[in-house]
């Protein structure tokens, strides 16, 4: 497993977020991380939906050779 890597997406839509937070209009964002303002609007509309709960689109593999664990 690699901790610390992160998809170029991801810090994207982080750093949208933060820009948002910070007072930047959607325009501002988007002239700042070269995306579309239509971009930054979905990024807003997912984290207000969803928060930040991951939306893998993989379903997960467990290899033979790993533990798995039942909830208690």
């Amino acid at each position: 497993m690699r901790r610390g890597r992160k998809s170029a997406r991801e810090l994207t839509k982080a750093h949208a977020l933060l820009l948002v937070n910070d007072g930047k209009t959607e325009m501002e964002v988007k002239d700042a991380l070269r995306i579309s303002r239509a971009t930054v609007s979905n990024i807003k509309k997912r984290y207000r939906e969803e928060g930040f709960r991951k939306r893998s689109r993989r379903e997960t593999k467990i290899r033979s050779d790993q533990k798995v664990y039942e909830s208690c």
